[in-house]
Formats: structure tokens, C-alpha cells, sequence
């Protein structure tokens, strides 16, 4: 079961599937406010494809073992994610490890991107991997504090099936704050728009990714899919929980939730502009991070 688990579903091939058609619907969303046509469904799947048949060319000054470990290590972890908050979303089982483990696997992703841009001895590439690290001192406290209210709500247990068909921690003042807080940590882990400051294709070229090509690029671009796949899907759970009986009513529930939290992270994309690096930690450590305090205080609270 193991295998099944990690190559088919919760996590492999479904979470690629998922993820994939879950940025399509970004870049879909995204075109459509620009009054643009957008990409066909499967265009995602067709960049991968072209990008696992070409050559990756590995840079003369790179540190080269980091540089080609970095992408899988990234992969490696956001498919493990998968699967662990997976299977207790979809099945009702633990498979493996807590809450926890899922914010040191987030971590682990981060650290690998900053790994592999400081490792390719690109000059954007380095500001990239500058701003990834910054980026994530600026929301790791806040999604901290915003993963803690509805461990509260449960009981303060860290077991993710009982957080997930708990008490929804929506239904309470300091979930709703988590909540909105939530969307804008994740829209800053997910790299886009306003807080796309490592890659920033008009200012770094691509910053982390700027030297990637061939096979590595592409293993990039599925870590992005499975990010777009595990991260809405994780905020919505957290905070709309799932059923406990295991029927179809689940599944529905689950995509529901799961669509509604990507598609406000697509509109707040496409009405802020890009923030400077200063601003953006001005902005966790100035103004996020207060919220997401008051936010554990009144869930603490019973509030």
C-alpha cells in the first residue's frame, strides 16, 4: 500500500494530475483578466514533456552535485507532502509523521530552491536564492501561527485526521483571520504574484531557475505543479476540515473547498503588484505576524 500511496494516489501521478490542472486554471484565470485567450488544458503537461527531452546542460562553475540534487530533494519533499496529507484527507488514514512533518517538508522545498540557485554560480540566480531565504524568514513564523489555531480548535492535537474532521476552525472569529492570513502566506510560498520576488522574470530573467534546462528545468516545473496541488489543498482542510464518513459527499467537499481557496489565491495574484523585497517583510514581520499572534490569543481564547 505503501507504493500505491506514494506512486498513484494520494501522492505520484495524482498529485502531478491535480497540480498541474490546478496552475492551469491559474494561468487560464490570469489570462482571462488580461483579456488574453490563455494556454489549452494540457499545456502544462506539453511543457514538461519538450522540457524532459531536451539536454540539461550543467554550468562549468556550478557546484554541480548540489545543483543536480536540488531539484529532485525539492520534488522529493513536495511529493512526500502529498502523501502524507493526502491519505488522511482522502482515506481517513495516518501514513505517516504530523502536522509537524508537513511544515518541516515545506521548509525542506524552500531550502532546496535556495540550494540549487546558489549553487548554479549565477549572479540572478544568487539574488533569487537571497530573496528565497528571506522570503522564507519573513512567512515561516506566520504560517506557524496560523497552522496553530486550528491545532487549538482540535484539541491541540497535531494529528491530522483529528484536526481535518474536527470542528471546522472556519466557523470562529480567529479561524476567518487564519484563514485570510493563510491565503496570503501561501500565495508567498507558491512564489506568485505579489511575492514572485525569486524568480521576477522582468528584473532576474528567472532568478532561481535562470540556469536550469532540460530534465532538471523540468523536474522544477512538477515541483510547481505538486505545490499548486498540496498548499490550497492543505489551507482548505486545515480550516474547512473534510467529513468524517468516507463517501462521495468527501470527495465533493474536499474539491469544493480546495477550488474556492485557489481561485481567491489567483484573483489577490491579479490585483497586487509586485512588492520590493523591504516592503514584503515589512509586511510579515510588521503586519502579519501581530494579526496571526491575535489570531492564536483569541483562539486560545475559545474565540
Amino acid at each position: 500500500m505503501i507504493v500505491f500511496y506514494s506512486l498513484i494516489f494520494p501522492g505520484g501521478i495524482f498529485a502531478l494530475i491535480v497540480g498541474m490542472m490546478g496552475w492551469w486554471i491559474e494561468r487560464k484565470v490570469t489570462a482571462m483578466v488580461q483579456h488574453r485567450v490563455g494556454p489549452p488544458w494540457n499545456q502544462n503537461f506539453y511543457d514538461v514533456f519538450k522540457l524532459f527531452g531536451k539536454e540539461s546542460i550543467v554550468p562549468k562553475e556550478s557546484a554541480s552535485f548540489l545543483y543536480i540534487a536540488s531539484p529532485i530533494i525539492a520534488f522529493g519533499s513536495c511529493l512526500t507532502l502529498s502523501v502524507v496529507i493526502g491519505v488522511p484527507v482522502f482515506l481517513g488514514r495516518i501514513f505517516a509523521g504530523d502536522i509537524i512533518l508537513v511544515i518541516y517538508l515545506l521548509a525542506i522545498t524552500t531550502a532546496a530552491i535556495f540550494l540549487g540557485a546558489s549553487a548554479s554560480s549565477n549572479v540572478f540566480a544568487s539574488v533569487g536564492a537571497s530573496r528565497e531565504l528571506k522570503m522564507l524568514l519573513a512567512d515561516e513564523l506566520v504560517f506557524i501561527m496560523i497552522v496553530l489555531v486550528p491545532i487549538i480548535k482540535s484539541g491541540f492535537s497535531f494529528n491530522l485526521s483529528t484536526i481535518f474532521e474536527g470542528t471546522p476552525a472556519i466557523f470562529s472569529i480567529s479561524g476567518i483571520i487564519a484563514y485570510l492570513l493563510g491565503l496570503i502566506t501561501i500565495q508567498a510560498k507558491l512564489a506568485i504574484q505579489p511575492f514572485d520576488l525569486a524568480e521576477a522574470e522582468t528584473e532576474l530573467a528567472g532568478g532561481v531557475e535562470i540556469e536550469y534546462s532540460g530534465v532538471l528545468l523540468g523536474i522544477w516545473k512538477l515541483t510547481k505543479g505538486v505545490e499548486f496541488f498540496v498548499l490550497p489543498l492543505l489551507l482548505s482542510v486545515l480550516f474547512f476540515g473534510v467529513p468524517s464518513s468516507l463517501n462521495i459527499m468527501r470527495f465533493v467537499w474536499i474539491a469544493i473547498f480546495y477550488l474556492i481557496t485557489l481561485v481567491i489565491l489567483i484573483v489577490l495574484k491579479n490585483v497586487n503588484p509586485r512588492v520590493t523585497i523591504k516592503s514584503m517583510l515589512n509586511f510579515f514581520w510588521k503586519t502579519m505576524a501581530p494579526l496571526a499572534l491575535v489570531a492564536v490569543v483569541l483562539a486560545l481564547l475559545g474565540v
